[in-house]
């Protein structure tokens, strides 16, 4: 489960405001407190229509490469190795945080396509993941 904090914001008079600062505070009492005095942080700033979501990589890992990790054997990442050097574009970018939206939406329809195509028994499983979250969260 990932311990990143999320913040909206906006670009007013110059700075950088977060949108509702008295609910990303109460947040950021508690985080602090699950990280530990000294934890090294990294602040990554990114325009909305740019940034990696949350969202992208639980469908990503866990929907699509979780399943076809357990039927092929590879681990997590080896999959996505796979898969990257089969649909990152070709212009020097390494890693899928490097995408706009409309990319990483097609690097992960170019995922699903593969699986879909190649691996229908762990297509599958992908489908019964997804079908899974969606009744946790509904």
């Amino acid at each position: 489960m990932s311990t990143a904090l999320l913040a909206d914001a906006v670009v007013t008079e110059g700075r950088v405001q977060i949108v509702d600062e008295s609910f990303y505070r109460a947040r950021l009492a508690r985080a602090v407190k699950r990280w530990g005095e000294g934890a090294s942080l990294k602040l990554r700033l990114e325009l909305e229509e740019e940034a990696w979501r949350h969202a992208d990589a639980k469908h990503l890992y866990g929907h699509l490469y979780t399943p076809v990790s357990k039927r092929t054997g590879e681990t997590v990442a080896e999959v996505h190795l796979r898969m990257k050097a089969q649909f990152m574009p070709d212009d020097g970018r390494t890693s899928i945080t490097q995408l706009n939206r409309e990319e990483l939406k097609s690097f992960m329809e170019s995922v699903e396509q593969d699986i879909r195509e190649t691996d229908p028994d762990s297509w599958d499983d992908c489908v019964a993941a997804m079908a899974l979250y969606e009744r946790r969260t509904a």
